[in-house]
């Protein structure tokens, strides 16, 4: 379910990940500072890792824009459409090829243009994308 899948990517004793990103991987990411951070997800295997990373930069920096994609999240679509926010963690998932989307989005984030013109872009809704 989706709460468990919630549960799993937060809670330290029950993720593997979650020091890891901690110690490591956070302080990487509070180093560079980016506006944006892309997560790709090409695997059901990195699932998992990709909604504690963005759980983990949601919580330190809540500012930062975070999109995911990958063919992992294209293979379940629907599965993916109808994710809570609060599990995904993410302000947008990109279906299909990203890098055109993706240099879009850092256009529409600039303000040149706007979200709707983001081939494959879901954005977050309220509590659904």
């Amino acid at each position: 379910s989706w709460e468990r899948m919630l549960e799993v990517a937060t809670t330290t004793d029950q993720n593997p990940f979650l020091p890891y990103f901690q110690e490591q991987v956070l302080p990487r990411i509070a180093a560079e500072a980016p506006d944006l951070l892309g997560l790709s997800v090409t695997y059901m295997s990195q699932w998992l890792p990709a909604l504690t990373l963005a759980h983990l930069v949601r919580k330190t920096h809540p500012s930062m824009r975070i999109v995911m994609g990958g063919s992992f999240p294209a293979s379940v679509q629907e599965d993916v459409v109808a994710m809570p926010t609060a599990v995904g963690a993410v302000d947008g998932i990109i279906f299909g090829d990203g890098e055109e989307p993706l240099s879009r989005y850092l256009q529409a984030m600039a303000g040149e243009i706007g979200f709707e013109a983001v081939p494959g872009l879901l954005r977050a809704d309220g509590d659904h994308y």
